[in-house]
């Protein structure tokens, strides 16, 4: 079952079992929502006024991904979905001796910038990756392939 976040400019479908998280700890952000799954995973958007450079801002997400974790490897990504191109990077790395995967997609809506993360360790992220794939796609306003 699907539930529907519409606030602060920001409208995509989550799993209604999964909890919703409104903090934002992003001062340059306009809003930040968090969606947090059973284990490790989480989904994140943050929505940024006005037309920030979108290679910048997923190479800075990196760069900072990269001091957090010294181990990180990482694959730039450029993907079109509909008129809209979201890059980024997939990125795993290890932490606690847990390998995990984290992937970050930067686009612009209308006059605004968006940035997704969603990340979980790798065995969960097998079970959990399509539905974060699918947040994302209805944040965009793409329709999920069932």
């Amino acid at each position: 079952m699907s539930a529907t976040y519409d606030k602060h400019g920001l409208h995509f479908l989550y799993p209604s079992d999964w909890t919703l998280d409104e903090s934002n700890d992003d001062d340059d952000a306009t809003a930040q929502v968090t969606v947090l799954g059973r284990d490790t995973a989480f989904w994140t958007v943050s929505l940024y006024s006005g037309l920030l450079d979108t290679q910048q801002t997923a190479a800075d997400l990196l760069s900072a991904m990269r001091e957090e974790y010294p181990d990180l490897e990482s694959e730039e990504v450029s993907e079109p979905i509909g008129a809209v191109l979201l890059v980024g990077n997939d990125m795993r790395f290890t932490y606690l001796d847990l390998t995990s995967t984290a992937l970050t997609r930067v686009f612009h809506r209308g006059h605004d910038t968006c940035v997704v993360l969603y990340q979980a360790e790798d065995e969960e992220m097998e079970e959990v990756e399509s539905v974060m794939r699918a947040m994302t796609l209805s944040l965009v306003g793409a329709t999920p392939a069932t």
